[in-house]
């Protein structure tokens, strides 16, 4: 079985940093908090980056 080396989990943490980034572009807080897709996207990244 292929074990995933620390460098391959630093740059799926770098791609999801990059989405939140996008995602989040020129929104403000409030933007963000009643933009409910985009604020699930950001909360899925924050998800995939947990289990890195």
């Amino acid at each position: 079985m292929y074990r995933r080396d620390f460098r391959d989990s630093l740059l799926d943490i770098w791609k999801e940093l990059e989405h939140i980034e996008e995602f989040s572009t020129n929104l403000n807080r409030k933007e963000l908090i009643k933009d409910e897709k985009t604020f699930y996207a950001i909360v899925r990244c924050l998800e995939i980056m947990e289990k890195q």
